[in-house]
Order: C-alpha cells, then structure tokens, then sequence
C-alpha cells in the first residue's frame, strides 16, 4: 500500500500543470521547516524565496555559531 501510495505521488507530481504547483508545495513546505528551525534556536528569518524551477531558499540568521554548522 505504501509503494502504491509513492506511485501515486509520482505520477501525479509529473502532470504538466497540477506537477508544477504540487512540488511548490513541496518546496514551500521544506524551506517553512527550515524557518520553523531557525526560530526554534533562537534565530530570525528573513525571507523565503520560491522559484519557477520549483526550486527555493530560505535566509535565517542566527547569533549562535554552533547553529549554523
């Protein structure tokens, strides 16, 4: 049922419009994770890009050194 489940998902995420909005989901959803992070140790964030390659980045600061390795 689970490797049904990834097939699924696969399949689906390769459907020419509805892929595309799905895996900037999925991107926007990774790169809130890494906010949530950097929030949780006492950092700040201070944007979250998304771009049209469905690719993103998210910039933090934080006063800790340890944090940032």
């Amino acid at each position: 049922q689970l490797i049904g489940m990834f097939a699924a998902a696969f399949l689906i995420s390769r459907i020419p419009k509805v892929g595309v909005y799905l895996r900037c989901l999925n991107t926007l959803i990774h790169e809130v994770g890494h906010a949530f992070f950097s929030l949780l140790t006492s950092g700040s964030v201070e944007r979250i890009e998304l771009f049209g390659d469905t690719s993103g980045a998210a910039y933090t600061k934080s006063k800790n050194f340890f944090v940032l390795m």
